[in-house]
């Protein structure tokens, strides 16, 4: 919506839905429209009434927006806000005359709070209400409008349209909503100034009439009753001083009164001798007002003032072009003022004057706009083309300014004399300094390719959740497999080519999307994309694997949200090579310098089995395996080990002193372990270790070798191997 307000969408209709007597619901909401009076239909892809009924849809918010497209045929388009019923709603109307009207009828009663006459036939009006004050943009300019409170109006939920008893009125259009308000942001720079409104003619002034004559003084009439007394006069100019009165009693002080006004220096009077006060007359009584005399005769219309402020004459000219500018002409670069772009004068006006320095001086603004154009028909105050001028190009004996049309009436015929007048826009102002600093802002949303979509969550079947909405196949979209997405968005906007992009991947996992509540970051789903998508009929299917979630503000059916898809890199490309063949063993050489370490070789076969003891090894938590005396070859297997295995070597005795013990780990679970003591065991030393390489995944065989050395005879020792899940 235009203007300073933001705002949600709740319901939106194009009645594109095939012409019927039934107008059904709202395509974006769900909104049921009721015909509270009259009658309507869809019919040619518009709400129509041909009896200028109400139709309306229950918002179920006081604070309501409504924007509509205005028909141009038709002879009244007007919005109902805040309906109880047919006595007691608010109205915003663009009536039969072009004039805005907003207005309220209370208990029957209607009132006016605001009639503006626009001048012309506007395409789209809205308008918003909250609290008490009422804001209307009728193509994007707004008007205010602060109402009285009035109880009757103060709760109802109702908006919708109304031909406002016109017949044969349509609407092609309709948005409702209710307003959002942010937090504040820092202070702007200073804008450009607005442009200047158009300078209203001046009416012309009659003279004055005679005066009539003097009637009669009528008989004086007995004295009234003393009436209330008047008003303080002003202070008159200082007479002259009189005489000395006797000297009075001196009275006691009164309080300091307020300091007065000084007055005017009076002239010094003459000094008058000094005389007897005498005593003060009776008041005579009023006399009767005489009759009033016969009003005079009405003087002659004085001739009408001619439009003329700053401004000069020019012929028009009707022809489409710079060429037809020739002196004391101007003409546009369209046949009407409404297409044109261009203004063509020429630098003499009808007098055979130059005006070339005026024409500069006016376009001489640094603002962006430059000047108002007002150009009127001479003898006809009715005929007029109003311009804004952005640019001026001087052409030598003649100038082209940019324009925009603003208004217009009436219609110029070729060679009409008119008058074009000028109001500069002054130049831009400075800079202004920068205010302090706004509060900081609630985190931004979810990264990624983004769509607005709701949450539907009426249900789990698998069927289209609905305009503008995701669904799932379980009530818990936490516990959810497959996500169903509406191929259009909340704005009725077609997303079926996004959609079909989401799984484009060739990744085992095609990319990640998050579900979250519009402007919060704190409730959100989070799920990986993992096959194809599916079709449905006005729906798809997408595979999912739920991966992390927020719900510290729950998301609930109904919630306004935003589906935001971040997709994952393709797979690399290459082939695994095959594996060489082992190639013959050869001579043994003589025995070379230690070598540094080498990296570990491929795995080999598995040998013929050696000459090692191979006691049973038990397999549940905490068995111990005891081991005979050791040999130099004593080895002991511990095969898909489950949990904890304890070898222990034999107590008392000797001779295990610098022998040692080979443990082989063979592993075919898919998982990892460890080699680790026990905290007590001592006397042996680890060739290898001690923690085992973590297994790269099932269906390979991990076989490592761990060689303990005895260091001491006949002592304890002990060594675990553990394994682990998860």
């Amino acid at each position: 919506m235009d203007g300073d307000v933001a705002y949600r969408i709740l319901a939106s209709d194009t009645f594109t839905r095939g012409d019927n007597d039934d107008i059904g619901s709202t395509e974006v909401g769900a909104y049921l429209w009721t015909e509270a009076v009259g009658s309507f239909e869809i019919a040619s892809n518009k709400l129509f009434t041909s009896d200028g009924g109400n139709a309306l849809i229950d918002l179920g918010e006081v604070d309501q927006i409504v924007e509509i497209d205005i028909d141009p045929t038709a002879v009244s388009a007007c919005i109902l806000l805040r309906y109880t019923d047919t006595d007691n709603f608010i109205i915003v109307a663009i009536d039969p005359a072009n004039h805005l009207q907003v207005a309220r009828r209370v208990g029957g009663s209607v009132t006016t709070d605001t009639d503006i006459d626009l001048g012309y036939r506007p395409k789209k009006l809205q308008t918003a209400i909250f609290g008490d004050r009422v804001v209307v943009w009728v193509d994007g300019f707004n008007y205010s409008v602060t109402l009285a409170s009035d109880v009757e109006l103060a709760t109802a939920t109702l908006v919708g349209v109304t031909g406002d008893g016109s017949p044969d009125v349509s609407f092609a259009y309709f948005r409702a909503g209710i307003p959002i308000r942010g937090a504040t942001g820092p202070t702007g720079p200073q804008g450009d100034p607005g442009d200047p409104g158009d300078p209203g003619a001046t009416g012309a002034q009659g003279t004055q009439g005679s005066q009539g004559s003097l009637g009669p003084t009528g008989p004086q009439g007995s004295q009234g009753s003393l009436g209330v007394t008047g008003p303080q006069g002003t202070q008159g100019s200082i007479g002259p001083t009189g005489p000395t009165g006797a000297q009075g009693t001196q009275g006691s002080l009164g309080p300091t009164g307020p300091q007065g006004t000084q007055g005017s220096q009076g002239s010094l009077g003459v000094t008058g001798p000094t005389g007897n006060q005498g005593t003060q007359g009776s008041q005579g009584s009023l006399g009767p007002t005489g009759p009033t005399g016969a009003t005079g005769a009405t003087g002659a219309t004085g001739a009408t003032g001619v439009f003329d402020e700053n401004g000069f004459g020019w012929a028009f000219s009707s022809a489409t072009g710079a060429t037809a500018v020739t002196g004391g002409f101007f003409a546009m670069n369209a046949t009407g003022a409404s297409n044109a772009t261009s203004l063509f004068v020429n630098e003499t006006n009808d007098a055979a004057v130059s005006v070339a320095n005026w024409l500069a001086a006016v376009a001489a603004s640094t603002n962006t706009n430059k000047v108002i154009f007002a150009i009127r028909k001479k003898g006809d105050q009715n005929t007029y083309m109003l311009f804004r001028a952005t640019a001026r190009t001087d052409n030598g004996s003649w100038d082209t300014f940019t324009v925009t049309p603003l208004a217009f009436n009436g219609t110029f015929a070729n060679n009409d004399q008119c008058y074009l007048t000028a109001s500069i826009i002054g130049d831009r102002g400075s800079q202004g300094t920068a205010g302090n600093n706004g509060a900081a802002g609630a985190d931004g949303a979810y990264g990624g390719d983004t769509m607005l979509y709701g949450y539907f969550n009426a249900g789990t079947a698998d069927t289209d959740p609905g305009l503008g909405q995701v669904g799932y196949n379980n009530a818990d979209p936490s516990l959810a497999t497959i996500m169903y997405i509406n191929s259009s968005d909340n704005t009725a906007t077609d997303r079926s080519t996004w959609i079909g992009t989401l799984d484009d991947s060739t990744n085992t996992v095609r990319g990640s999307l998050r579900h979250a509540k519009r402007y919060l970051t704190s409730a959100f789903w989070d799920f990986q994309i993992t096959g194809a998508i599916t079709t449905g009929t006005g729906y798809f299917k997408v595979p999912v694997t739920f991966i992390a979630k927020d719900q510290t503000t729950p998301i609930t059916n109904g919630d306004d949200c935003i589906l935001s898809f971040a997709r994952a890199g393709d797979r690399g490309a290459g082939t695994q090579g095959t594996q060489g063949s082992l190639g013959p063993t050869g001579a043994t050489g003589p025995t070379g310098a230690q070598g540094t370490q080498g990296t570990q070789g491929s795995q080999g076969s598995l040998g013929p089995t050696g000459n090692y003891k191979s006691p049973t090894v038990t397999t549940t938590s905490g068995a111990t395996q005891q081991t005979p005396n050791h040999t130099t070859d004593d080895q002991f297997n511990a095969n898909n080990i489950a949990s904890a295995v304890h070898f222990v070597s034999p107590t008392g005795g000797g001779g295990n002193n610098g022998q040692f013990l080979v443990v082989r780990a063979i592993m075919t679970a898919a998982t990892s372990y460890a080699v680790t003591w026990d905290d007590a065991a001592t006397g042996y030393t680890a060739r290898y270790g001690p923690t085992l390489p973590t297994r790269t995944g099932p269906g390979t065989t991990t076989r490592t070798y761990y060689e303990f050395t005895f260091d001491t005879a006949g002592a304890l020792n002990r060594w675990v191997i553990t394994y682990r899940t998860g």
